[in-house]
């Protein structure tokens, strides 16, 4: 991405302009940021959108990106993305279950950041197909104020390197599943083989995705079916370990900082 120098992308970057929605007491701003500008085809973009009530009344939020509605003051979060920064389409990563919704109200002054990842969905496939500059931007749709979006914020997208075409290749011929641990490792199920495999490569391969199946794999081990504490931190510490990130580094040092969640019976 011209413009923007190599060192800044291990850093996560947080556009500070925001879109603003004023009105009946309401003041909401809405920012978003991507932990690196730079991405291979099929590397997980991970956006962290902040919403700041400026305003004299509580605001409520809904943490996921589905379409939603709320009947209170505001709505979801969702992003837009495409390669031209007037025509930008809904991003909608629809095999995630609108039932985990997680509203909550926020007072004036609060502000809250919940992470939204863009790689897959079940109807479209990955998000981008192909090289190129895109952009993506946080919207919030309010009840009782309208819309309220963010600068459009710029990435870009390469082709793999050459140490990483082998394994963007699998991943590609396993999208369901890879695209499912990445959105949904809650309740990805994914087989034997395709955890096998994963395992493999997180162990063994160069290749730049390694730092994404390990944290997925990561979460998938300590928050879904097949709950596995040694697992989970095994994986996480691969994860912080090939991590090109600080958002990947801060979210596996999550996972290893946490307690184990409870084994279902």
């Amino acid at each position: 991405m011209s413009g923007i120098t190599r060192g800044f992308q291990n850093s996560f970057l947080l556009i500070l302009i925001s879109g603003i929605a004023p009105a009946m007491g309401h003041d909401v701003t809405v920012r978003i940021g991507v932990h690196k500008p730079v991405f291979a085809l099929g590397e997980a973009v991970i956006v962290s959108a902040t919403v700041v009530n400026n305003g004299t009344e509580a605001a409520k939020l809904m943490h996921h990106n589905a379409p939603t509605l709320m009947e209170d003051k505001v709505s979801t979060v969702d992003l837009l993305f495409g390669p031209d920064p007037e025509r930008l389409k809904r991003w909608s990563d629809r095999l995630r279950d609108a039932r985990r919704t997680n509203p909550r109200s926020l007072a004036p002054g609060e502000s809250v950041t919940v992470d939204l990842v863009m790689l897959f969905n079940a109807e479209d496939g990955f998000f981008a197909t192909e090289p190129g500059r895109y952009w993506i931007q946080g919207r919030i749709v309010a009840h009782d104020i309208g819309e309220v979006l963010s600068p459009p914020v710029p990435i870009e997208i390469r082709e793999p390197s050459p140490s990483d075409r082998a394994t963007w290749g699998w991943l590609n011929a396993h999208k369901e599943e890879y695209g499912r641990l990445v959105q949904i490792p809650w309740e990805a199920k994914p087989s034997d083989e395709f955890l096998q495999e994963s395992a493999r490569l997180c162990d063994t391969s160069p290749s730049a995705y390694v730092e994404y199946l390990a944290l997925f794999l990561s979460r998938s081990y300590r928050e879904g079916p097949k709950k596995d504490a040694v697992q989970a931190a095994r994986f996480a510490e691969i994860a912080k370990g090939r991590a090109t990130s600080e958002k990947i580094r801060a979210e596996a040092d999550k996972i290893l900082a946490a307690k184990p969640p409870p084994v279902s019976p």
